[in-house]
């Protein structure tokens, strides 16, 4: 079975109706914590506006919600010939359209990172 292949202008549509959500924010892969210094790496890093950091399937992720330099005002890539490679591979399976979940854990403060991982003083120092 072949996979049927998107226009670029049935792609147009789809990431204009969407709002372009991916080109919103981004996710960079961090340590999982492991010590107290880790967890205070990650309290540091959720005590900033506009981040926030996931679990999935194990892997721990900073995502920080910052517009693309290239997404133009009607939600369209102004540099769709030169994107990144990241940005060619990204898929409609990936796609957060319809408010998908891409997360085990979510984490938009401190105070969640502490209740999940449990007391602060527990962790090894």
């Amino acid at each position: 079975m072949s996979r049927r292949r998107f226009s670029s202008a049935e792609r147009d549509a789809l990431c204009i109706a969407c709002g372009a959500l991916c080109c919103k924010d981004f996710a960079i892969e961090i340590s999982a914590p492991s010590c107290h210094k880790d967890a205070e790496r990650i309290r540091w890093y959720l005590s900033h506006e506009r981040t926030r950091v996931f679990i999935r399937d194990d892997h721990w992720y900073l995502l920080v919600a910052n517009r693309c330099r290239h997404l133009g005002q009607d939600n369209r890539c102004t540099a769709h010939e030169s994107r990144p490679d990241v940005c060619r591979r990204h898929s409609r399976k990936e796609c957060e359209r319809g408010g998908r979940v891409f997360y085990d854990h979510l984490f938009n403060a401190p105070q969640e990172f502490d209740a999940y991982y449990g007391r602060r003083d527990m962790i090894h120092r």
